[in-house]
């Protein structure tokens, strides 16, 4: 795993494909002006507002659909090959 990222959210930042929130960062103990310049160094690559790949290179189709579940404010994890069911047809 990258230097940069606290041990502790190691394993979230692997189940997420790289993928981390603002939010997350923070609350694994990362300050606010060390996740900016992260991404200003271009050891992180901004994916949207307060979300970000910890890695540098392509994004894989999974860590895109992290960036979207890390997007919504309430994330629901949801099978990225079955329909969820109270979707409507």
């Amino acid at each position: 795993m990258p230097f940069h990222i606290p041990a502790s959210s190691y394993e979230l930042v692997d189940i997420q494909r790289g993928v981390i929130s603002r939010q997350q960062a923070l609350a694994y103990g990362l300050r606010a002006e060390t996740i900016d310049r992260l991404v200003r160094s271009g050891r992180w690559q901004q994916m949207r507002l307060g979300v970000y790949a910890v890695f540098t290179g392509a994004v894989s189709r999974e860590a895109t659909l992290w960036v979207s579940l890390c997007c919504e404010r309430e994330p629901v994890l949801r099978s990225a090959t079955r329909r969820p069911r109270n979707c409507l047809r």
